[in-house]
């Protein structure tokens, strides 16, 4: 007796001379020739081969080719993961990460794409080796295949180049006859704007950022009343805030004369409003010590906050942040003395 199956999976139980014969399943009424099961013989296994190249992730190829260090990538990666659960930001890439933070340009992130597809193509020409086979693969269908996916890379590569050459520009799809006066007024007003100079305190807190860049040693102290520590890697001005003006006039006249002449003093014992204050005790370190407050005959202070985003760490730490920050600026003026726009604080503002 010999055991056979129907393709649909019901085994029967059939005498020897009737192998080879055609015989019809009872559950499904197909017809098949019988076959002895135990007799058929499997195919023999694929000999063992070698993996194919893993495609490097892109991380790990800039790395390679050295154009960042791995702590470098390291904070990138853990800045990734936490912008990444902001909403709206869980497509962000590592790639867009490592050009907005200026560690490669945007040139040197498409030749890493473009060698990491190459490596993806070239793995996947080599994955046939893995695929089991009944017969091995020949050396000529490999070249092959590797010539249909290189024929197919440079075809795609010359229809984005035709692409770019045949994009129509903007002069292309418009009448100049119709846009000439509009579009030289709008070029005259983009002209004017991009001309017209930033308010004072704005060009000195962009000057003391700029100054403050991690590749400095140290920041313009002539900016500032005292040094922040900031090293900035990434800096954007975003608005300026309304401005406030104190006048210590009062607090200077009611002055008690057995006090102290020093600023803090006056701080001391003076019940200004908590506004007043602060802007006072920030700017007392830069006012000199001949201007006690009996003989500098008078002062006023203009505050003007301004908002930015950054990235930076403090001197001597390595970790950086980012976020939003409200620095402020002063200016003084009395009779006898006065002080430009300077930097005095920068703190965090909510976004």
């Amino acid at each position: 007796m010999a055991t056979v199956r129907c393709p649909c999976g019901r085994s029967y139980a059939i005498a020897d001379e009737r192998l080879g014969q055609k015989v019809q399943c009872a559950a499904c009424k197909r017809t098949f020739v019988a076959a002895d099961t135990a007799q058929r013989a499997r195919p023999p296994k694929a000999p063992p081969r070698a993996a194919p190249a893993a495609r490097l992730k892109l991380g790990e190829l800039a790395v390679a080719r050295g154009l960042l260090t791995r702590e470098q990538l390291d904070a990138c990666l853990r800045h990734l993961e936490r912008v990444r659960k902001l909403p709206g930001h869980e497509d962000l890439r590592l790639g867009s990460v490592l050009v907005s933070k200026r560690l490669i340009t945007a040139a040197q992130l498409h030749t890493l794409l473009g060698e990491q597809n190459r490596g993806a193509l070239a793995a996947a020409a080599a994955a046939i080796d893995l695929t089991p086979r009944s017969a091995p693969v020949t050396d000529e269908q490999r070249a092959a295949l590797r010539r249909s996916v290189e024929a197919a890379t440079k075809q795609e590569s010359q229809r984005r180049e035709a692409e770019a050459l045949l994009k129509p520009g903007l002069l292309d799809r418009v009448h100049m006859r119709h846009f000439t006066i509009p579009a030289a007024v709008l070029l005259a007003v983009a002209i004017g704007v991009a001309l017209w100079p930033a308010p004072a305190s704005e060009r000195v807190l962009r000057a003391y950022l700029e100054s403050c860049d991690e590749a400095n040693v140290a920041p313009d102290a002539t900016l500032a009343v005292t040094d922040l520590g900031l090293a900035i890697r990434e800096y954007r001005i975003l608005k300026r805030l309304p401005s406030q003006t104190y006048d210590y006039g009062e607090a200077l006249t009611n002055f008690p004369a057995d006090e102290v002449d020093h600023w803090f003093t006056l701080l001391e014992t003076s019940s200004l409003p908590t506004a007043s204050y602060n802007t006072l005790l920030l700017l007392a370190p830069a006012i000199p010590e001949e201007f006690s407050p009996r003989k500098i005959g008078g002062l006023r202070i203009t505050v003007q906050p301004i908002l930015c985003r950054l990235v930076f760490r403090q001197r001597g730490m390595a970790m950086y942040s980012e976020g939003q920050y409200r620095f402020t600026l002063l200016k003084a003026a009395s009779p006898t003395w006065r002080c430009d726009w300077k930097v005095a604080a920068c703190d965090p503002a909510p976004d």
